[in-house]
């Protein structure tokens, strides 16, 4: 990297530093006043935990703060491909958190504000990390006061059409929650926030595909490389794809047992059905999150966000209509989702289309018809296995995890896997089994 250059990105990240130092303390106003008022007045929490409701909002509002200050020392680590650097970083935040679910065990204070308190910790401990590291590996990550009117408007106008999308996710995120609170109160609360957690669990393992992938989609767009461009693409989209069905079929098939086997007999019982509808939101928005980054390295963000965020956050009103005139079931609000996340497939892509003037029924027929056809089968067969063959519960769920890894491996690689694919995986298999003979 070039004098010049080093000195031009040095001065990007510390505007960068500047507009998120601004956001947070929006987060900080908007959190102290409104939220404030509103955890207090109008969500439905027992008198006796109103104080713990109290201190894991402000421990929430601190780890928030603490994570919009590091996105530009991620962004950076992501931009010079350090890969094993950032892998580095979230296995000392994996290790964190679990430390801290056994620390739990031991603790006689009340666990909710304690917990609260060691997450809010951690995530400093990993801001901290993030900060540290970056500064030591690339120069230019030192922070300097710079203030460029001009270039501070571009990267708002970019920043604030990106918050678009990620808002819309939170106002989804939170507006479920409280319309559970209005209209079930915190019990069914306590079932989403469990489904939420092994959703986040899973959507983390393919999270990191696709962070590995998105500079090398970003550098072939820009360089007008459109073989390379499409290759990582469908490629990304295919094995992350196939990874997440070997966890979500079996997950979803025996979540009773596993729900069991983590939290005892003390869940809500409409925990199952969430967590399974959730799952299947989570399959469906990853069949074109990889076209949504081709589409956001290309900078024409507006019109994906726009649309994405606005029909994400018809969520809401569509949920609060059903639940008072209606009187659905709380499990209505999943199905909704799911139903506008068909609905966000479309519209990605068809701004594929539009925009990067991709060949949509090649993407359908090679990567969403056949995986969606190997997920639904794999389902339905796995569901068959439990209904015939009833075997003591662990020895169930290690049947139904060794048999769905097997069909979805083996379909795949028959059916979906190209032959050059074929014959890397094949080289390795046996470069394996040649290395412990």
């Amino acid at each position: 990297m070039g004098k010049e250059t080093e000195q031009n990105t040095n001065k990007i990240f510390s505007l960068s530093v500047n507009i998120h130092v601004l956001i947070a303390l929006f987060v900080i106003l908007f959190g102290e006043t409104l939220g404030l008022w509103f955890i207090n007045h109008k969500l439905v929490i027992p008198v006796e935990r109103m104080i713990a409701a109290n201190w894991i909002y402000q421990f929430s509002i601190l780890s928030f703060v603490m994570s919009v200050l590091r996105v530009p020392y991620n962004a950076m680590i992501i931009a010079h491909e350090e890969m094993k650097l950032y892998a580095y970083i979230s296995i000392v935040e994996g290790l964190l958190k679990l430390l801290i679910a056994f620390s739990l065990l031991y603790i006689l204070f009340d666990k909710l504000i304690i917990y609260g308190g060691l997450m809010a910790f951690s995530v400093g401990i990993i801001t901290l990390c993030y900060i540290v590291l970056c500064k030591r590996k690339f120069k230019e990550c030192t922070y300097h006061f710079f203030w460029n009117k001009q270039l501070f408007k571009s990267m708002t106008q970019y920043a604030g059409i990106s918050t678009m999308g990620n808002l819309s996710s939170v106002i989804l995120d939170q507006g479920q929650n409280i319309l559970l609170n209005i209209f079930f109160g915190p019990v069914l609360n306590t079932a989403r926030g469990i489904v939420y957690q092994i959703n986040m669990a899973l959507s983390l393992f393919v999270a990191n595909m696709y962070m590995a992938a998105t500079p090398q989609i970003t550098k072939s767009y820009a360089a007008n490389d459109r073989d390379y461009l499409v290759k990582i693409v469908n490629q990304t989209a295919l094995f992350s794809l196939i990874c997440l069905s070997l966890l979500i079929v079996p997950v979803i098939v025996e979540l009773p047992y596993l729900l069991h086997l983590w939290l005892g007999d003390e869940f809500p019982k409409e925990t199952i059905l969430f967590g399974q509808l959730v799952l299947l939101n989570l399959f469906t928005v990853n069949l074109v999150k990889t076209l949504l980054i081709a589409i956001q390295s290309s900078a024409k963000i507006f019109k994906v966000h726009f649309y994405t965020g606005m029909l994400i956050m018809c969520n809401i009103p569509i949920d609060y209509i059903l639940l008072k005139f209606v009187h659905v079931n709380a499990y209505s609000i999943f199905v909704v989702q799911l139903f506008i996340d068909v609905i966000f497939v479309c519209i990605v892509l068809c701004l594929a289309k539009k925009q990067l003037n991709w060949d949509i029924k090649k993407y359908i027929v090679k990567i969403i018809f056949p995986i969606s056809l190997l997920f639904i089968s794999d389902l339905i067969i796995m569901m068959f296995v439990t209904s015939v063959i009833v075997l003591d519960n662990i020895l169930n769920v290690l049947l139904i995890f060794s048999l769905s890894s097997t069909y979805i491996l083996s379909m795949s690689y028959c059916f979906l896997f190209s032959k050059k694919n074929k014959k890397v995986l094949s080289g390795r298999i046996r470069s394996f089994f040649n290395h412990y003979k």
